[in-house]
């Protein structure tokens, strides 16, 4: 399963007008969506339309991000060294709209029906995103540790696990907030600045005229503050959970 930027909504408020990728930006909810499958959970859980929440302190063994930006790249590259296990997809060339038409089913802490329920019609512009979940090697160069519990010195995973280069397992037991300042630390190292960064940890203004100050850090995300998006922003950032249906489908 993967993080994904939306905090928990259970789209009881469809807006039927064409909008662009909401993301239910309501601060006040601890929790966020979490999206796919994973070896923990039973393939009736692993379908397409299935969401679940979780909180966005929880660091779980299943549970782990895809990176994703509106640039075109190949495998990420800090300095001289390229990451395996790193490569992106263009997912769209241009502007597209989607119409919802998936039923919304609540059952059991999941909400089925995915990202796309009928009545709503959701605008997404072209976007990349990681071919891979981000990798262990990958998170320890940019944060400077691997918290990761799936590993070869763990005897739960040993056996699961056999023959798997450790470092290029996806990183898991992570928190919500630590993928979102982890995406702002990639940005850092591959861009070689601070302007492109996505996440930030004051947003003033009101809905379309909004700014945003003071960077989020690693500080931040052990504080568990609230991060906001910049839309504006070409940098690294978590997928929307539209932009991950609409990857995972397909179109």
């Amino acid at each position: 399963m993967i993080h994904v930027f939306n905090q928990y909504d259970y789209n009881d408020n469809i807006d039927t007008n064409a909008v662009a990728d909401p993301v239910f930006e309501n601060n006040s909810i601890g929790e966020s969506i979490v999206r796919g499958g994973s070896w923990a959970h039973l393939v009736e859980f692993c379908s397409l339309n299935k969401r679940a929440y979780k909180s966005k302190t929880s660091k779980e063994t299943y549970l782990g991000f895809r990176v994703c930006r509106y640039v075109d790249s190949k495998n990420i590259k800090i300095g001289n060294k390229v990451f395996a296990k790193t490569s992106e997809v263009k997912i769209m060339d241009s502007d597209v709209t989607i119409t919802g038409s998936a039923e919304l089913i609540h059952d059991y802490g999941n909400i089925g029906g995915g990202a796309f329920p009928a009545g709503r019609n959701v605008s997404l512009s072209p976007f990349i995103m990681g071919q891979y979940e981000v990798t262990q090697e990958l998170y320890e160069a940019v944060m400077g540790t691997n918290p990761s519990l799936c590993n070869e010195s763990n005897s739960t995973f040993n056996k699961m696990l056999s023959g798997e280069k450790q470092k290029l397992r996806p990183v898991e037991f992570i928190t919500w907030y630590d993928a979102v300042a982890f995406c702002n630390e990639l940005t850092k190292k591959v861009f070689g600045n601070d302007t492109d960064l996505v996440y930030y940890s004051v947003r003033e203004g009101n809905p379309g005229s909004y700014t945003y100050k003071n960077i989020y850090t690693k500080q931040d995300a052990a504080n568990k503050k609230t991060a906001y998006m910049d839309p504006s922003k070409k940098g690294y950032r978590l997928p929307t959970e539209a932009e991950w249906e609409y990857a995972a489908r397909g179109g």
